[in-house]
């Protein structure tokens, strides 16, 4: 019987050290991001056009770490979890030579994951605005490939959605076309008409610029990301 306690004990503490050791790497690639935020654009731009990561990927490095991975989210996936975390700060360190900052042992005990993740969306909303910013205004000719373009925005509407869903999926099934899925498998599609990109409604007809919306998110209210955009 005691032995029995102490085989139950130490299978806790490991699942305690490894819940522990994500919300560490969660904190550290936060902390980078900060410390890297002016390249930021620049990194991002580089994870979503040659990183060759899938939408869920994107997902998790960029707007929701503290998401919980369901069994059927796993085929989305190559790696484990945690390595999404170690993989953001090795991007920020090959595009911008930015050393990881050290952090305090005793910070990442009592974390809030929700907080980490609601810290990691205001951080890349503010570089994804500014990158979108060059892209729209034609600056920036990375993402006229539009199946960069159509991840980017499912970036952007992870963080738009704060936190209720993500998006696991963005394909383009015809050119100017991005269909985006989320997690409770509802779609959102985006269409490009005479140079500009809107999100759709159901019906077909044009709901929000992706433009007006880009502009209306704010990285200033921890609390809501992006505003509500209502149209006349």
């Amino acid at each position: 019987m005691n032995l029995l306690y102490v085989l139950i004990s130490f299978a806790l503490v490991n699942v305690l050290v490894a819940l522990d050791n994500y919300t560490k790497e969660v904190i550290m690639a936060n902390k980078h991001i900060m410390r890297a935020r002016e390249d930021m654009p620049q990194v991002i731009q580089n994870i979503v056009c040659f990183g060759n990561f899938r939408m869920a990927e994107l997902a998790l490095m960029l707007a929701v770490p503290e998401f919980d991975i369901r069994d059927d989210l796993k085929d989305y996936l190559v790696h484990k979890k945690i390595d999404y975390q170690k993989i953001v700060r090795e991007k920020i360190w090959c595009s911008t030579k930015t050393l990881a900052p050290s952090i305090d042992e005793d910070l990442y005990k009592n974390a809030d994951l929700n907080g980490l993740g609601v810290e990691r969306r205001g951080m890349t909303m503010e570089a994804i605005k500014a990158l979108f910013s060059d892209i729209l205004s034609g600056k920036n000719e990375y993402f006229i490939d539009y199946s960069h373009m159509c991840r980017l925005m499912g970036v952007f509407k992870t963080i738009h959605l704060n936190s209720k869903s993500f998006i696991e999926c963005a394909v383009v099934p015809t050119s100017g076309v991005c269909v985006l899925v989320d997690n409770n498998k509802k779609s959102i599609s985006y269409y490009k008409f005479d140079g500009k990109i809107w999100e759709m409604n159901p019906d077909g007809t044009q709901k929000e610029l992706l433009a007006d919306q880009i502009k209306f998110c704010r990285q200033e209210s921890p609390s809501k990301v992006c505003k509500k955009i209502t149209l006349k």
